[in-house]
Order: C-alpha cells, then structure tokens, then sequence
C-alpha cells in the first residue's frame, strides 16, 4: 500500500507533508493541495501531483509534469492531456516504487518558465552537452 500524503501551495510558498487536517482548516480554503504519487524519482525524491519532470533519452531531454486525471495520475505533456499513466511504468524503468528514467526538476507553481516548456510542443529539448 503506498503512503498517503498531501503539500499545499498558498500562492507564495509550498508546505510539504500537511497531512489530512488540511480539510478542516479554513485559512487553507483557497490553498491548491496535491497529493503524493506513491513513487520516487531516479534520486529518491517523491513525486507530487504538481511537479514537472525531466526524462533524458539519449541527446534529448523531456519535460512533463504530473496531473490526476480520471482516477490515475499521469504524466501530461504538450498535447495538454494526460498522456501517459505513471502506474504504467514497468520493468528495467521501475524498481519498487522508484521510476528510474525521471528526476523531478520543480513544480508547476514554483518553476512556471519549466512548466510552460512541459506544455510546449517544444518539450523536447536537444541539448547535447548536459
């Protein structure tokens, strides 16, 4: 069973780890709250509704960014729909509840420049020398 928990964004800072209580707290009403996908980036860091993501493949690099959509959380890309659902990830790509071929590189709040380029039709971006 993977561990359930939620951050918020106020507008002006994100808070990690806010629990359940968030429902009850009026002063967080107009708060964006994304929950935790049970998985792990290539650097153990988790994977929140909300982030953006870079995935290398050889000379190219993807940017996306993670959404919940119809009961699953998915990667969403240029084509402004969920494209690709992260439970989908299997074999050499996922060690327990770790996907290897992605790092979470900001968030869709904190980092709009990195989000916008998710949502471009240029999210793959060439860069020969990373």
């Amino acid at each position: 069973m993977r561990e359930i928990k939620f951050r918020s964004w106020d507008g002006k800072k994100m808070t990690n780890d806010i629990g359940l209580l968030f429902i009850r707290i009026p002063a967080m009403a107009n708060d964006q709250i994304m929950q935790f996908t049970g998985l792990k980036d290539k650097n153990g860091k988790d994977i929140y509704e909300g982030d953006v993501l870079i995935e290398d493949i050889g000379d190219s690099r993807f940017y996306s960014s993670i959404c919940f959509e119809k009961g699953s959380f998915c990667i969403e890309s240029s084509s402004k729909y969920c494209v690709f659902c992260l439970n989908d990830y299997e074999g050499d790509e996922i060690d327990g509840d770790t996907i290897k071929l992605v790092e979470v590189v900001g968030n869709i709040f904190e980092n709009r420049d990195l989000y916008e380029i998710s949502l471009s039709k240029n999210s793959e971006i060439k860069e020969l020398n990373k």
